[in-house]
């Protein structure tokens, strides 16, 4: 008697759940194989730069998610294997034949390529019009910008020391960079009798006599005049979304472009943020000492506005994008241009040492005192919310663009639009996975910690297996729902 392999009893378990659940997710697509093999380029690329995926053959998703099986279980394995030699670089899948309900069924598990050799694209179409992401269930045609962003990182470019043309002329404040100099020369003695304009290009702050970008944002009199862009927009909102207005009907409590140098646009976003969080007084009942409790821990807010400054995006596709500060009653989201850089992704956000973007900015931040270029940062903001008894603060990697979200309680307000999609998808059980991707979100923890956590509390929906709540089989389901 034939004994099925573990990647078979695997791959039949997965049909069998994509038949009961009827979709597609993040990292899962079908594919209809009976009048031939389908073209599966788009997915091969969008899964290799994603986090990879597993394609299903032989089910039918126009009819409803129908199981009808493969063609030919030999010839598709090879027109799979040919189509995965036409992708740069050539893609590794893992193959899968399996026999389930007399249909053959056939799955491809696509990994992850590595970073450094992103984007995996179609050679026929070019990396320009082959390269994709997995968006959802979807997959999404990558921008020049996202193209971009894997080239630079292949390459080494580094953005914040860029020709700036138009700064050539303009006025640098001489002192600020002076102090700087002498600040750069004390711990390095061979620099002391280097000429200025050697010491300059030396340390990136000039190329061929062109100021850097660095140099601008740093040393420049006025550097919005040059790059008006690159500043702080800080608004405060009188609700809990953008859009929400007072009774006198005005849309913004306060709103503010923070211009200057790096150094005075960090101040000055630190000093708005504190200007309008509330302050929390008590007493203590012995001595009567008064103690005021700011809104948000003062220490995570220098570190997140720092975070979005040193590690925002500065190519020229990101030029015109200024980081964004957004207050509202329940939290503090600060925004800056450019996801997540290199390897670094949200699991792992600090807990390991990134890949810098921008390493001369960090050097001059650290020289200066504003930075310790330690990658403190994320822990710190993480130490100091808990310590001020707020939740664990929310990283959202979106499509280029990176987020911080710092709640100011610990009964946090939900979304009713996103809650009500979470119901309405869930009248089947669901994994945290399907939700994840159905939302379009990037983090599975800001999903289960904003909305599921809540949606359970309230008994709408219920866990599948309630007493293993960290189970990797756990489901979310509507209670009560109709069959």
């Amino acid at each position: 008697m034939y004994k099925m392999t573990v990647q078979e009893n695997e791959l039949i378990r997965r049909v069998e759940n994509i038949l009961k659940n009827k979709s597609e997710t993040k990292n899962l697509e079908v594919k209809n194989a009976k009048g031939g093999a389908p073209r599966i380029y788009e997915t091969l690329s969008a899964f290799s730069n994603s986090e990879g995926g597993v394609i299903v053959f032989g089910i039918n998703e126009n009819s409803g998610f129908i199981l009808e099986g493969v063609y030919n279980s030999q010839d598709l394995q090879t027109r799979i294997s040919e189509q995965c030699k036409e992708m740069e670089p050539e893609v590794r899948a893992i193959i899968t034949t399996a026999r389930h309900n007399d249909c053959d069924i056939i799955s491809a598990e696509i990994p992850e390529i590595d970073h450094a050799v992103k984007p995996c694209y179609h050679i026929a179409k070019g990396q320009k019009k082959g390269s994709y992401l997995r968006i959802g269930n979807t997959n999404a045609l990558m921008t020049g910008y996202e193209i971009y962003s894997y080239d630079a990182y292949r390459r080494k470019i580094c953005d914040d020391i860029r020709k700036v043309e138009r700064a050539t002329g303009k006025k640098i404040d001489t002192l600020k960079r002076d102090r700087y100099l002498i600040q750069l020369k004390t711990d390095r003695p061979n620099l002391n009798t280097m000429p200025l304009e050697e010491l300059l290009d030396i340390n990136s702050l000039v190329d061929s006599g062109i100021p850097t970008l660095v140099y601008v944002m740093l040393f420049s009199i006025y550097p919005q005049a040059i790059l008006p862009a690159l500043c702080i927009n800080a608004v405060v909102v009188p609700g809990y979304e953008i859009g929400e207005t007072t009774v006198e009907g005005a849309r913004f409590i306060d709103n503010k472009k923070i211009e200057g140098t790096l150094e005075e646009q960090i101040s000055g976003a630190i000093a708005f943020v504190r200007k309008n969080m509330t302050m929390k007084t008590t007493f203590n009942k012995t001595t009567g000492q008064r103690k005021d409790i700011p809104e948000y821990p003062p220490e995570a807010i220098r570190e997140a506005v720092l975070n979005a400054v040193v590690h925002r995006d500065y190519s020229f596709y990101t030029e015109n994008m200024p980081i964004q500060i957004c207050m509202f009653k329940d939290r503090l989201e600060i925004t800056n241009p450019g996801g997540l850089y290199g390897r670094m992704t949200i699991d792992n956000i600090g807990k390991m040492q990134p890949d810098v973007r921008n390493p001369n900015i960090i050097k001059a931040l650290e020289i200066m005192g504003a930075t310790e270029n330690r990658y403190s940062g994320i822990p710190t903001i993480q130490r100091k919310m808990e310590e001020h008894g707020l939740p664990e603060p929310l990283f959202i990697n979106e499509r280029g663009s990176f987020k911080v979200i710092l709640y100011n309680s610990a009964e946090i307000k939900i979304d009713n639009a996103v809650s009500q999609k979470i119901i309405n998808f869930c009248k089947q059980e669901r994994t945290l996975d399907e939700i994840t991707s159905y939302l379009n979100i990037n983090s599975k923890n800001h999903v289960r910690d904003r909305y599921l956590k809540e949606l359970l509390a309230q008994g709408i929906i219920q866990q599948t297996i309630p007493e293993r709540p960290g189970s990797k089989y756990q489901k979310y389901v509507l209670i009560n729902r109709k069959p």
